[in-house]
C-alpha cells in the first residue's frame, strides 16, 4: 500500500470534507424539475401518510387503483427520507422558513452521495496500487473536473447510482486480492441498492458474473466452475431480494411486475423491435399520431419510414426538434445549449422539411416550441453559460419563493405538423 492506514484515513477524510465544503458553497438548495419533484413527494408522502401516490400530474402513469404514481424507481425516495427527517427537525427551530430548510436538506442527497463516491474512487485507487496523493488527485478531478460538479445539485438519480457502482467494483477487486467471502455479499448488497434505484443497472449483474468466472479460472483452482457460481451465489443472494421488491413495486402501483410507468408515458412503441434497434426517439403514440424527438435517432431516415407503416394516410405526424439554423443558435454559437453529445444529427426548418416530403410525409405548420420550466432550474442552469447574473438571480428568486413559479423559455425548439400522404 502506498502510506499507513492512518495517514490514508487522515488524508480521504480531508478529501471528502475539502468536496463537501466545496460542493456546498454552490449548492442550490432546491428541488429541480418534476422528476425530482416527484421523489420527493414519494418520500414525504411514505413518512406522512405511509402511501406512494403523488399528486396528479400531466406527465404521471396511472395507477391499477386510479391513482397516479412515478415511474422511477423507489430507492431515491427511500434514500431521501433520513434527509427529510432531519430537514424536518431542523425546521423547528426556525419554523419562519421551515419549508426551505426542508427542501435544502432533501436537496444534499446527491451532495452527500457525490462526496462518498469521492472517498471510496480514492480508496479503490489506493487499492489498485496508486500512491495516496495521485488518490486524491483522482477524487479531486472526478469532484470538480466531471459531470458530479453539476449533477451533485440535481436531483436525478446518477450520483446513487455511481456511488453503488463505485463501492461495487471496490469489493469486488478487494475481493480478487483477498478472497473474503464477506466482501461478495457486500458487493450484492451494493448491486441491490443500484437496482433499487435504477431498474436498468440489473444489466451490470451479468459482467460482475463475467468478472468472477474470469477470477475463477485463473485462480489455479482445481474447481473453477464450481468456484464461478458460488461466488456468483454469494452476491446474487444480498442483490436478489432487492429486484423482487422491485418487481413487488411494479405489481403492486401497476397490476404487473414488468409495467414500470414507463410504458404509459412512452407508449408501446418502447417494447417494439424498432426501438430495441436503435428507435430510442420514437415516444409517444396516441392513436394516430406519433411523437417524435429527432436529434438523438440513430437513423432518421428509417425512423421516418417507420412512422410511415404505422400511421395511415391523413395521420398527423408531430416532431419537436431544436433548430440548429435558429437565430438564437447561430447567436449562441458553440455554447448552444442543445450541442450535446447525444444529439447526433442536426436539423434546419429546409431539412427537416426535405426528409419528411422525401419519405412520405406533407409538413404543414412549422412554429417555434416554447415549453415550460421552474424558474429557478432555468437559472441554475444558465450558470453554465452565463457566470454571474443567473447566481445573483436565483438568490433573488429564492428569496422571493418565486423558485417553482413555471416560465416559459424557448432556445430553438421547433414544432413540426405533418400529415401521412
Amino acid at each position: 500500500m502506498s502510506a499507513y492506514p492512518s495517514e490514508r484515513k487522515a488524508s480521504i477524510r480531508l478529501l471528502c470534507l475539502i468536496v463537501f465544503l466545496g460542493h456546498l458553497a454552490v449548492a442550490s438548495g432546491t428541488i429541480f424539475g418534476l422528476d425530482g419533484s416527484k421523489r420527493v413527494e414519494v418520500a414525504e408522502n411514505l413518512i406522512d401518510h405511509g402511501r406512494v401516490d403523488i399528486q396528479p400530474t400531466e406527465f404521471s402513469p396511472l395507477g391499477r387503483d386510479g391513482k397516479q404514481y412515478t415511474q422511477y424507481a423507489i430507492g431515491p425516495s427511500l434514500v431521501t427520507i433520513p434527509f427529510y427527517l432531519a430537514g424536518r427537525t431542523l425546521a423547528r427551530f426556525v419554523p419562519a422558513r421551515g419549508a426551505e430548510v426542508v427542501e435544502f436538506s432533501e436537496a444534499m442527497v446527491n451532495l452527500v452521495a457525490t462526496v462518498l463516491t469521492v472517498g471510496c474512487l480514492a480508496l479503490f485507487a489506493i487499492e489498485l496500487g496508486f500512491h495516496l496523493r495521485t488518490a486524491v488527485i483522482i477524487g479531486l478531478l472526478y469532484a470538480f473536473g466531471t459531470m458530479a460538479w453539476q449533477q451533485s445539485k440535481d436531483s436525478f438519480e446518477h450520483p446513487q447510482v455511481a456511488l453503488y457502482f463505485t463501492v461495487l467494483f471496490y469489493l469486488l477487486h478487494r475481493f480478487a486480492r483477498l478472497r473474503q467471502r464477506r466482501l461478495l455479499l457486500a458487493a450484492g448488497l451494493s448491486l441491490g441498492a443500484a437496482v433499487l434505484t435504477r431498474y436498468t443497472t440489473v444489466l451490470v449483474g451479468t459482467g460482475v458474473v463475467a468478472f468472477l468466472s474470469a477470477l475463477a479460472m485463473r485462480s489455479g483452482s482445481q474447481r473453477p466452475v464450481r468456484d464461478a457460481v458460488v461466488w456468483s451465489a454469494l452476491v446474487a443472494l444480498p442483490a436478489v431480494p432487492f429486484l423482487v421488491f422491485d418487481l413487488w413495486f411494479n405489481a403492486m402501483r401497476f397490476g404487473s411486475m414488468l409495467e414500470t410507468g414507463q410504458q404509459q408515458l412512452f407508449g408501446n412503441l418502447l417494447s417494439t423491435a424498432t426501438v430495441l434497434s436503435g428507435l430510442w426517439g420514437l415516444t409517444l403514440s396516441l392513436s394516430e399520431g406519433l411523437f417524435v424527438f429527432v436529434p438523438v435517432l440513430w437513423d432518421p431516415t428509417a425512423v421516418v419510414l417507420e412512422c410511415k407503416r404505422l400511421l395511415k394516410p391523413g395521420g398527423l405526424l408531430v416532431v419537436n426538434y431544436p433548430d440548429i439554423g435558429s437565430w438564437i443558435s447561430r447567436l449562441m454559437g458553440r455554447r448552444w445549449v442543445f450541442l450535446l453529445s447525444v444529439h447526433l444529427y442536426y436539423f434546419t426548418r429546409t431539412t427537416i422539411r426535405t426528409l419528411l416530403e422525401r419519405n412520405g410525409f406533407s409538413p404543414f405548420l412549422m412554429k417555434p416550441h416554447f415549453q415550460t420550466l421552474e424558474l429557478g432550474y432555468i437559472l441554475h442552469r444558465m450558470k453554465a453559460y452565463v457566470p454571474v447574473l443567473p447566481g445573483i438571480g436565483e438568490s433573488i428568486v429564492k428569496a422571493l419563493r418565486l423558485a417553482h413559479l413555471r416560465v416559459p423559455y424557448w432556445v430553438g425548439q421547433t414544432l413540426v405538423l405533418a400529415t401521412r400522404s
